[in-house]
């Protein structure tokens, strides 16, 4: 079961949807490296309470509804 998420630096972007419905999702981190998150990465993921950002984080775009449905249901 899917709980938090941690990337590796190689990683750059989060497409649309890749996270979508992981209900017992709770915890994410974005690393600097992620310049890009898709549109509804993760929406339906009623357990999600926490997404960390890096401090030198180097996001340039977010989609929209990034996170609907279900925010700490």
């Amino acid at each position: 079961v899917l709980q938090s998420i941690t990337f590796g630096t190689s990683a750059t972007s989060l497409d649309a949807q890749c996270f979508k419905d992981c209900i017992n999702l709770t915890s994410v981190s974005i690393p600097a490296t992620i310049t890009s998150i898709g549109s509804n990465c993760f929406d339906s993921c009623s357990g999600l309470v926490t997404i960390n950002f890096s401090n030198q984080s180097t996001l340039k775009n977010v989609g929209t509804n990034i996170h609907t449905r279900g925010w700490g249901d």
